[in-house]
C-alpha cells in the first residue's frame, strides 16, 4: 500500500513538472569580459549568474548559485582533470530543514542538457573543484537549519547545455527539478 501511495506521488510530481511553466534563471548574463578573462585563463569557460528557484527533496532544498559551462579543465594544487567534453561546474546551496542531520549525496543529483540526456557528476573533478581542505562539504552530515555551499562537476559534449538538475535527498526519494535555464 505504501508503495502505491509513493507511486502515486511521483507521478503526481512528475505531472506538475510537465505542466509547470519553465522558470527561467533570473537575471541570467553571460558578461563577455568574464567570459575571456576565463578563456585567457585556460579554462575555456562561460559563466552564467544569477540564482534559479530553489528545488526541495524530503528535508533537503536545494539552490543554484553559479553555473559555469565550456570549462576545459577543473583542479586545484597542481592536480587538474579533463573532462571527455566540457566541465559544467553547478555552485549549490543546500539548507537541511529536517530535524535531524542530512547528507547531499552528490552522486544522486542528476543534471540534464537541453537534449534532456541525463549525466551523473563527476565525483573526482568534484573534489578538485573545491579549495583545498574543504573538498568533502557533501560528505559530512548538515545540522537541522543549517547550510552548506559546494560545487557538482558534470561532464557534457561540447556545445550542450544543461537545463536541470533533478535534486535527491536519497537514493529512494522522488527527487524535484532544480531548474538551470
Amino acid at each position: 500500500m505504501e508503495a502505491q501511495t509513493r507511486q502515486a506521488r511521483r507521478e503526481q510530481r512528475r505531472a506538475q513538472e510537465v505542466e509547470r511553466p519553465r522558470r527561467r534563471l533570473a537575471g541570467k548574463l553571460l558578461i563577455p569580459a568574464l567570459a575571456v578573462g576565463l578563456l585567457a585563463a585556460g579554462t575555456g569557460g562561460y559563466l552564467l549568474l544569477g540564482s534559479a528557484p530553489a528545488a526541495r527533496d524530503g528535508g533537503l532544498e536545494l539552490t543554484a548559485t553559479d553555473v559555469r559551462c565550456g570549462l576545459s579543465k577543473v583542479g586545484r594544487d597542481g592536480s587538474f582533470r579533463s573532462p571527455g567534453g566540457q566541465y559544467c561546474t553547478v555552485t549549490v546551496e543546500v539548507r537541511n530543514h529536517a530535524g535531524e542531520p542530512r547528507r547531499l549525496l552528490d552522486f544522486e543529483q542528476l543534471a540534464f542538457d537541453d537534449a534532456g540526456k541525463s549525466y551523473r557528476p563527476d565525483l573526482v573533478a568534484g573534489q578538485l573543484a573545491e579549495p583545498a581542505g574543504e573538498h568533502q562539504r557533501f560528505l559530512s552530515p548538515i545540522q537541522p537549519g543549517k547550510e552548506v555551499t559546494g560545487r557538482l562537476v558534470y561532464d557534457l559534449p561540447p556545445g550542450a547545455k544543461l537545463t536541470r538538475i533533478m535534486v535527491h535527498e536519497s537514493a529512494t526519494s522522488a527527487g524535484a527539478a532544480l531548474s538551470l535555464s
